[in-house]
């Protein structure tokens, strides 16, 4: 059961993120979520009409998870270098902290619907048009030159990924505070030895 959640939606996501991450879209069973969330099964079919829509909405309920988690990180900030750093470190420290969310993101991506796909890329371009804004807004301040903000967060969202993915695909965990240095140091600071 999921202990501390008393609204029946929401025990239902997060038994679905423990049944799907645990065994896969195709070996998962409505009957194994219901039993962990605590209500019948029929009650799974209350609030989702199959399971490759409640797939779906877990799916969008761990994203939005994940993003608002990293957004109340960065917005703390002030400097231009503390957003990026807390954008990779709060991004990086919710993989670890959501294994079974983000290797659901990476992994099961495949078992989405089309209109759930329709909404992940939606949002994917509202990220990068943030990321893009705290890119501009630290060109305009002085912090940052750049002669693309557009490639800049291409770069910056990239390298936050890249590391991300690798990390959920090895089923590894992420060291957060010394890899954010080595990536906010080398795309600050580039990777030139001359001075």
């Amino acid at each position: 059961m999921i202990p501390g959640e008393t609204d029946k939606r929401t025990r239902i996501l997060l038994a679905a993120v423990n049944v799907f991450s645990r065994r896969g879209y195709h070996c998962a069973k409505i009957e194994d979520i219901a039993q962990i969330a605590d209500v019948g099964k029929g009650t799974v079919y209350e609030y989702f009409d199959s399971k490759q829509q409640l797939f779906g909405e877990m799916f969008k309920y761990g994203y939005e998870q994940y993003w608002n988690h990293v957004t109340e990180a960065v917005l703390s900030e002030t400097s231009f270098e503390g957003k990026l750093r807390t954008l990779m470190q709060s991004h990086l420290d919710f993989l670890n902290k959501s294994a079974p969310v983000a290797r659901i993101i990476v992994q099961e991506y495949t078992n989405i619907d089309r209109g759930v796909y329709e909404w992940i890329v939606a949002e994917r371009q509202r990220q990068f048009l943030w990321v893009k804004s705290l890119v501009e807004a630290a060109v305009q301040s002085g912090e940052v030159k750049t002669p693309s903000a557009e490639v800049t967060t291409m770069v910056i969202q990239g390298a936050i990924s890249a590391v991300g993915h690798s990390a959920v695909q090895r089923d590894e965990r992420i060291d957060a505070e010394k890899t954010t240095d080595i990536l906010a140091n080398t795309l600050l600071h580039g990777i030139s030895a001359k001075g």
